[in-house]
């Protein structure tokens, strides 16, 4: 089964639904994020040996969020949080649009050294 995988650093606490502070900083941190995630794509596309983006319209994507300490967290939050990410993997025609794709399945790992989010996608 092919799979994709691209790697982001752990999403801006402005995205959280949660968070506070105007909508000039969550503006700005989604513009950021959406950027890195549409880099990382074209990155992972390369390490995987793809020439031409996927374009997928089927498959299922895993989403593991490795943080430094461990303590409970709100999964449908973090949902909310990768919507950036997401577009800005269709910017990198990964997806030709993310109507299809449902709610990712969502994973919390802890790693000290790294923390990180890491996207899986196996169709």
């Amino acid at each position: 089964m092919p799979k994709l995988h691209i790697v982001l650093p752990l999403p801006p606490r402005e995205l959280s639904p949660n968070a506070r502070g105007g909508w000039q900083k969550t503006s700005k941190a989604k513009a950021e994020f959406r950027r890195l995630a549409h880099s990382a794509s074209w990155r992972a596309m390369a390490y995987f040996g793809m020439e031409q983006p996927p374009r997928l319209r089927e498959g299922e994507l895993c989403v593991t969020f490795y943080h430094i300490v461990k303590r409970r967290r709100d999964p449908t939050n973090y949902d909310a949080m990768l919507k950036a990410a997401i577009d800005g993997i269709v910017d990198a025609g990964v997806y030709n649009d993310d109507d299809w794709l449902q709610p990712p399945r969502v994973r919390f790992e802890i790693d000290k050294a790294n923390p990180r989010t890491e996207l899986v996608h196996e169709w």
